[in-house]
């Protein structure tokens, strides 16, 4: 499951939220894809944070995930090539597994 929603959230609150996700996870792997690497740790940091923010916890590790290889001291430019790569195949399965806002399966 892509989100997990508060139990105690107001569900016009939650309605809003999952409204968002879809464009939220589309406008994420854009930034993933085209971020230049020297940028890549603090845009995904910022990334991370509005993913979590809309309950999106799974993108929101990914985008840790890849901001870590970004930071780690010894980084060659495929690490962060492949942890990319791999960012990007995490966010467009969580995009596509992803419920739409009236809670049926989004279709491509």
């Amino acid at each position: 499951m892509p989100s997990r929603p508060h139990p105690d959230e107001n569900p016009a609150m939650q309605a809003f939220i999952t409204g968002k996700q879809a464009d939220l996870l589309a406008r994420a792997i854009a930034v993933v894809r085209d971020c230049a690497d020297a940028d890549l740790a603090p845009t995904m940091h910022r990334l991370a944070g509005t993913l979590g923010t809309y309950q999106l916890l799974l993108a929101h590790d990914a985008c840790r995930d890849l901001e870590s290889v970004a930071l780690k001291a010894g980084s060659t430019t495929a690490d962060i090539a492949t942890a990319r790569a791999d960012t990007l195949a995490r966010l467009e399965q969580i995009a596509e597994d992803l419920p739409s806002p009236d809670g049926s399966e989004l279709t491509a």
